[in-house]
């Protein structure tokens, strides 16, 4: 999840180069002028840092931390086999000098050939043999059976195991589109560098959206204050408006007003009127004419 950093690294490298070959032609007359003139115009400009500038100056700390921390776990793993290897040692020599080879160096020792002269030695399969009621011969055809058919196994379940991780990371691509339709500031890669987040997730099999919101509750919390407070807002504000263009829609709080213009007469009122005085009737209010 994080050969990010070896990019990393090969590009401070990369742009490492760069200031050299620039400091070779600014030797030349016309780079001189140009310098010159681009001094006099921005005389009170500072250029930006580069990454070189960076990971020499303020941020050297923290870029030698994270190189140093990716160079040691990659390499973990193959200080643990070199000495799983190491360890083998005394038995290749033991076993190189039965069969009369030099155990001398074991770097040069043919492992092909030591194998084959194990595999053809009778002595290490009799006692077997004779336990299993069986000729050597017979018996050793039997054992290699058996070791190819584990062999086999073992080729089955490590596919079977890449295919689960293939799927497994298939699914973690797919889930981490649909965090990111949630919260857009959501970026696999960046969270898996964190061993927390990794380890909720791939390790331990909490879904990612879960585990970032636990990782990040607290920007989610004060983010969703500031746009509930925006939308109080703003609903505040489209009331006030909409209250200030609303008309007079309400027949009881106008009702004075429009017994004076209708009269008190029954049949000179509009027929709004007379719906107002139904509603208002039915509402259970007295109307006295």
């Amino acid at each position: 999840m994080h050969e990010y950093l070896q990019l990393f690294a090969e590009e401070g490298a990369s742009e490492a180069a760069a200031p050299a070959e620039a400091s070779i032609d600014a030797s030349s007359p016309a780079t001189d002028a140009a310098e010159t003139s681009q001094t006099a115009t921005d005389n009170d400009s500072v250029a930006p840092e580069s990454f070189d500038d960076l990971i020499k100056g303020r941020y050297k700390d923290d870029y030698n931390k994270k190189v140093n921390a990716a160079i040691r776990k990659r390499f973990k793993g193959q200080d643990q086999l070199k000495e799983r290897l190491d360890s083998m040692n005394p038995m290749l020599e033991v076993l190189a000098t039965r069969y009369g080879m030099d155990a001398t160096d074991l770097s040069k020792l043919d492992i092909g050939e030591l194998v084959s002269k194990v595999s053809e030695d009778n002595t290490f399969y009799e006692d077997a043999a004779l336990q299993a009621g069986m000729s050597v011969e017979a018996y050793k055809r039997m054992h290699k059976a058996e070791m190819e058919n584990a062999r086999i196994k073992q080729e089955q379940q490590l596919t079977s195991q890449q295919f689960e991780q293939r799927r497994k990371f298939e699914a973690f691509q797919q889930a981490a589109e649909r965090v990111k339709q949630i919260y857009p500031g959501f970026d696999l890669d960046t969270e898996m560098a964190n061993p927390e987040f990794e380890r909720l997730t791939w390790q331990a099999g909490v879904p990612l959206q879960t585990a970032y919101e636990i990782m990040h509750k607290d920007e989610i919390i004060t983010h969703g204050m500031q746009v509930a407070t925006q939308k109080t807002k703003e609903m505040i504000s489209n009331n006030i408006q909409s209250g200030k263009a609303r008309p007079t829609e309400n027949g009881v709080k106008s009702s004075g007003a429009a017994a004076k213009t209708e009269g008190t007469s029954p049949s000179t009122w509009s027929k709004e009127y007379r719906q107002q005085i139904k509603d208002r009737v039915r509402a259970g209010e007295k109307i006295k004419l």
